[in-house]
């Protein structure tokens, strides 16, 4: 009998445990650890999401729960982007620029998800371009006083991708005469420093280039009759132009440095010498 009884005792305490375990109620995915009913209804994203290329910005994920209390769970999210190759993100909420686009990132937690949209802007860089100096290799017929001096109407100008158009340097109007062209004289084999120097800002993006735009014209003084009377004129020889673009690639302008042009051959012509750099704002 008191087998019976000790064995009993065992199946009651065993139903009872077993009742106590099922009046327990499990914490689903979206309650807020604790308990008492209380979910976590949405979760929220906040921080800066609009970068330039390789920078970064913390977010914040915030969880509202149905009593409307809210809770910083940043740091218990999981952080997803849906393009990685754009922008990435930590499990921390940290966010890294990646490359010119845009990328979703999402914040899961317990059955909530916070969304925000990562805008991603080209790098900008400072392009400097120097224009040097000018060398003539030699001139064309200078008539007017047999020297062998050129007369040259020098232009340096940028034109970006986007069509903009950056005047670097021309010539000082030619003294007694606006409406001409600008000019300089240079003996042959010889050098003229230019000294200019203008900076810029362009886009970092593959496609992005700078074309420097080079034009020169020749000119002949001569003596010509006008009615009765003599007068000195100057004509326009030759006009000259060379385009070099440097296309932007890789963090970089190709051709970036000391570059040299010519304009013309070493009967008539001159060559220009200028720099180009750059460097990330």
């Amino acid at each position: 009998m008191r087998y019976e009884i000790v064995r009993s005792g065992v199946i009651v305490l065993t139903l009872a445990s077993f009742a106590l375990g099922c009046s327990k109620s499990p914490t689903g995915p979206s309650e807020t650890p604790g308990g008492g009913g209380v979910t976590v209804t949405q979760v929220a994203l906040s921080g800066n999401l609009s970068l330039p290329e390789g920078s970064t910005s913390q977010l914040t994920a915030t969880a509202t729960r149905s009593d409307g209390s809210t809770q910083d769970v940043t740091s218990q999210a999981t952080w997803t982007s849906s393009d990685p190759t754009i922008a990435t993100v930590s499990a921390t909420g940290m966010l890294s620029s990646v490359k010119e686009g845009t990328a979703n990132i999402i914040a899961a937690f317990g059955a909530q998800t916070g969304r925000g949209t990562a805008q991603v802007t080209a790098a900008l860089y400072d392009v400097t371009l120097v224009a040097n100096s000018v060398t003539a290799l030699s001139s064309c017929d200078d008539f007017f006083d047999g020297s062998a001096n050129g007369e040259f109407a020098l232009r340096t100008e940028v034109v970006l991708r986007d069509g903009t158009t950056v005047a670097v340097h021309s010539t000082d109007a030619y003294p007694g005469d606006p409406i001409e062209p600008v000019f300089w004289n240079v003996a042959d084999g010889g050098t003229r420093p230019i000294g200019v120097t203008r900076t810029f800002t362009i886009p970092g993006r593959p496609s992005e280039f700078v074309s420097v735009r080079f034009s020169a014209t020749e000119w002949d003084r001569a003596l010509v009759a006008v009615g009765n009377s003599l007068w000195m004129h100057d004509r326009r020889l030759d006009n000259r132009r060379d385009t070099r673009t440097h296309q932007f690639a890789n963090g970089a302008l190709a051709g970036q440095g000391a570059n040299t042009v010519q304009l013309g051959d070493s009967t008539c012509g001159i060559r220009l010498s200028y720099t180009i750099s750059m460097i990330k704002k």
